[in-house]
């Protein structure tokens, strides 16, 4: 009788835990794809930051009064890097004005 009892119980439990087991599974597949969702959603925040740096960058480099011509300072501060790229350290040299070390 005991033994009857036992196995019964056993029985019951392993019901109980599949039922769970498919509970938990069902809200791990709902979570997983709420998680995709904002996973796609910070993806297009981050591309249109990406965008909006790469225009700020732009409208920080270009003098739009004279048309899109860069400014004077970014020009010199492209020679400046390219001459350092390119030389090695020796006397400074002057390229429109700027003093380049």
């Amino acid at each position: 009788m005991g033994l009857i009892f036992g196995i019964f119980l056993l029985s019951i439990r392993q019901i109980v835990n599949l039922l769970d087991n498919k509970r938990l599974m069902m809200l791990l597949a709902q979570s997983n794809l709420e998680l995709e969702i904002s996973k796609k959603a910070l993806e297009d925040k981050h591309e249109s930051l990406k965008q909006t740096s790469a225009i700020i960058k732009l409208e920080a480099e270009t003098d739009f009064l004279t048309g899109g011509l860069l400014y004077q300072l970014y020009n010199c501060f492209l020679y400046k890097r390219l001459i350092l790229v390119t030389t090695k350290f020796g006397e400074p040299k002057f390229i429109c004005g700027c003093k380049v070390f």
